[in-house]
C-alpha cells in the first residue's frame, strides 16, 4: 500500500497528538462489586481509628487518605443490612445537611478507582424485636461526582441496596470524589445521611515522563519536515510543462 504525503503527514499528525495526550479526558464509571474500580489497593481505611462515637469527622485520616465532613461520627447501629457489624464505620451524626463526604489522598494524588461498603442512616421501614426502627434503607439515593483541581468531571446517582460494594472507575483519574445518600428529591447532597467502611482507593498511573517526550520531539522533527517538503514538491504537472 502506498501512502501519500498528506496521507503519512495526517497519520503521523495523529500519532503524535496521541503521544502527547495520553489521558484524553474520560467520564468516570460507577461499577458494583468487589475488584469492580480497583485492582490492586494502594490505600484503604477500615476506620478503627475512631475511638469512641462523637469523634470529629472535618478532620479524619487514616493510610495517606483523607475522608471528611462537617459532623459528629456515630457507629453504635447497623447501616449496612447486617453486612458489617460491631466495628467502627464513618457516618455523621443524625445525617449532615447540605454536606458532601469527601474522599482524596492527604496529597491529593489521582485516583484511578475507589470501591467501599455502601449503607446509610436512613430508617428502612421494619423494626427490631423492642420495637426500634431499623435503618439502613435500600431506597435511598446515592449522589456521587468526581472532579480534578475543584472542578466538577462527572456526577451521577444510582439507588443500591445497603452491604452493596460500590465503586467509582476512571482511568484518566480524580483528585477528588463527593459522595451523599440521601431520601426524596432534591438538589445534592441534600441531607447527607451516607455510612461507608472498608474504603480502598487504586492510584492513576503517573504522567507521561520526560524522556518519553523524546519520542514525541522526534515526531514532531519529521512531521516538520514532511510538512516542509509536501509544501515545496511541485505538481507533477509543473514539472512536466517544464520539461517541454
Amino acid at each position: 500500500m502506498n501512502l501519500s504525503p498528506r496521507s503519512l503527514l495526517a497519520a503521523l499528525s495523529g500519532l503524535v497528538w496521541l503521544w502527547a495526550n495520553p489521558t484524553v479526558r474520560a467520564d468516570t464509571i460507577q461499577t458494583v462489586g468487589a475488584g469492580s474500580a480497583v485492582s490492586v489497593a494502594d490505600y484503604s481505611a477500615q476506620f478503627n481509628l475512631f475511638t469512641s462515637t462523637g469523634d470529629d469527622l472535618s478532620v479524619y485520616n487514616e493510610d495517606g487518605l483523607s475522608i471528611t465532613t462537617i459532623g459528629l461520627d456515630y457507629y453504635t447501629f447497623d447501616p449496612f443490612g447486617g453486612a458489617v457489624y460491631g466495628s467502627p464505620f464513618f457516618y455523621p451524626a443524625n445525617g449532615t445537611p447540605g454536606n458532601w463526604i469527601t474522599i482524596e489522598t492527604d496529597d491529593w494524588a489521582v485516583m484511578a478507582g475507589v470501591e467501599f461498603l455502601y449503607g446509610n442512616g436512613w430508617a428502612n421501614g421494619t423494626y427490631d424485636a423492642d420495637g426500634y426502627p431499623l435503618f439502613g434503607s435500600d431506597t435511598a439515593e446515592l449522589q456521587w461526582q468526581t472532579l480534578n483541581h475543584g472542578v466538577v468531571d462527572s456526577s451521577g446517582s444510582v439507588v443500591l441496596n445497603v452491604g452493596t460494594i460500590v465503586g467509582f472507575s476512571d482511568p484518566t483519574g480524580f483528585d477528588e470524589l463527593q459522595v451523599s445518600a440521601t431520601s426524596g428529591a432534591g438538589p445534592a447532597p441534600g441531607t447527607n445521611a451516607l455510612a461507608l467502611d472498608n474504603l480502598v482507593v487504586q492510584l492513576a498511573p503517573p504522567p507521561v515522563s520526560d524522556g518519553d517526550w523524546g519520542l514525541t520531539s522526534c515526531l514532531a522533527v519529521v512531521l516538520a519536515g514532511l510538512g516542509v517538503w509536501h509544501h515545496r514538491r511541485p505538481p507533477v504537472g509543473h514539472l512536466a510543462a517544464a520539461a517541454r
